[in-house]
């Protein structure tokens, strides 16, 4: 994923209260460990499609969209 394309998740990400940490890439998914500022929470979310593969704002917004859900779920 082109280092453009992670900031900007971490700007989406800012909006919602939530910092990206680490991103983990394995050949067939990609494991994002964000922290929740609110609660100080760590989670380790599987994103719904490879970082490397985000070529528009409807991709990013996909993945934040997975994120925050997954943090309401745990």
């Amino acid at each position: 994923m082109p280092k453009q394309a992670i900031e900007k998740l971490k700007i989406e990400l800012a909006k919602n209260s939530l910092r990206l940490l680490d991103v983990y890439r394995f050949k067939n998914k990609d494991l994002l460990r964000v922290l929740d500022l609110t609660s100080r929470r760590v989670l380790l979310i599987e994103s719904p499609l490879q970082l490397t593969s985000i070529a528009s704002s409807d991709d990013l917004a996909k993945v934040v969209e997975r994120i925050t859900q997954a943090l309401k779920e745990k």
